[in-house]
């Protein structure tokens, strides 16, 4: 008896408890993991080391891509404001190491390492000999702003790079485009290989002697930072401080920066924007910056106003994290939604093409030359097709048109189908 009063008692109190359960939206789940994660000590610093998989850059900037290992993947994603700076160009198979945190993309319940920074493994070294001369140089003074020439008003421009190499091409090419006034020498170099930078160097010193340009770019396609390493050399950003013409430095791609980048009086992220910021005029590069730093100004006094209103009332730091997480969250929606009607525009191509050819075809179909083409011939009285026997009278004269031209004929016979 006491053991069924027990049972009683137990199944009473389980079911005040399931009664006493919380209901939840999803979104509301989504938004309590999401704080676990980036509340743990582990998953919001980390170090992930794996292989690059399903790369993709969006057109936003932004980088989306698979970390795997022979076991597993982690989806990834890197903003534009930290892919930027990443010194190398990321390709499927790659090897790197990358530093961030986990995250939980909210719309779809999905966790994903947010990247901020991103290095190839084995490369950790050139990096450290790039982070040590780039400190050695900006303590020598070889970045002050207050060094650097203005690059205008150019009518002949000296090009030092590779003469069979594809940023030659793109930057002649845009040059012609924009401006075809401005005249070209080329100072073949190698720009790749342990006699690169001796030769990259030799040519901004050969240009200062022949005083013939009005500036100097020193140009190359992307690629990793072994194969760009030729501008991180210190003789070639002696070569650059010691110029007494300015030195455009327009190397790889717009991910990948050098130490010539950092001592050229200007940096171009392309060859192809070299060639368009050499053909721009001053006034126009003013007037641009003018409304640039207008307009920035005006959005950072705004902002900064109502993040003081803001402070004033919430916590900072759990404010901070909020908004930070807002923000991503919208970046990745919008990349979403951009794709998805990228996606329903091709759809729509493809239904109009379809339909113009169905089209085309009932069009060639009903043709009345296409009958000649299977043999048959078209019978007629000046313009005017005959259709019947009665029409074609003993000695009348007609003319017969087939696939390959037109006769005329006369009835010379007239003979029953009986």
């Amino acid at each position: 008896m006491c053991e069924k009063i027990r049972r009683i008692l137990v199944g009473l109190t389980r079911k005040d408890a399931l009664m006493r359960i919380k209901t939840y939206s999803v979104s509301e789940i989504n938004r309590y993991i999401n704080r676990l994660l980036e509340g743990d000590p582990i998953l919001n610093a980390l170090s992930v080391r794996g292989e690059i998989s399903n790369f993709k850059l969006h057109s936003s900037g932004h980088a989306y891509f698979n970390l795997k290992d022979e076991t597993g993947k982690i989806p990834c994603v890197m903003f534009k404001s930290s892919f930027d700076h990443v010194l190398f160009s990321p390709t499927e198979g790659s090897s790197v190491i990358a530093r961030g945190h986990i995250t939980v993309y909210e719309r779809e319940g999905r966790y994903q390492l947010l990247i901020h920074s991103l290095e190839e493994e084995g490369a950790g070294d050139l990096h450290m000999r790039f982070l040590k001369l780039k400190e050695t140089l900006k303590t020598e003074g070889y970045f002050e702003e207050s060094r650097k020439q203005p690059i205008e008003n150019v009518t002949r421009v000296g090009v030092v790079t590779s003469a069979t190499g594809a940023a030659l091409q793109d930057f002649l090419s845009v040059l012609r485009r924009r401006n075809p006034m401005v005249e070209v020498v080329v100072y073949p170099s190698a720009v790749q290989g342990s006699d690169a930078p001796y030769s990259i160097a030799e040519g901004i010193v050969y240009f200062n002697k022949k005083k013939s340009v009005d500036a100097i770019v020193i140009t190359r396609g992307g690629g990793s930072i072994e194969e760009l390493w030729a501008f991180n050399e210190r003789v070639v950003a002696d070569a650059i401080f010691d110029s007494r013409l300015p030195v455009m430095s327009a190397v790889g791609h717009e991910v990948d920066f050098t130490i010539a980048d950092f001592v050229a009086d200007r940096r171009a992220p392309t060859p192809t924007a070299a060639a368009e910021l050499i053909s721009e005029s001053k006034a126009t590069l003013k007037r641009q910056l003018d409304e640039a730093k207008n307009t920035l100004g005006k959005s950072l006094k705004s902002r900064l106003n109502e993040a003081k209103l803001n402070l004033s009332i919430h916590q900072p730091q759990r404010l901070g994290r909020a908004l930070t997480n807002h923000i991503n969250q919208l970046k990745l929606s919008l990349d979403n939604d951009y794709d998805r009607h990228v996606q329903k525009m091709t759809n729509r191509l493809v239904d109009a093409r379809r339909d113009v050819e169905s089209i085309a075809g009932t069009l060639r179909y009903q043709n009345p030359n296409s009958v000649l083409e299977k043999g048959y011939a078209i019978i007629k009285d000046h313009h005017k097709v005959i259709d019947t026997i009665e029409s074609l009278s003993l000695n009348k004269i007609v003319t017969v048109v087939m696939k390959d031209g037109h006769r005329q004929a006369k009835v010379v016979k007239e003979e029953s189908d009986e």
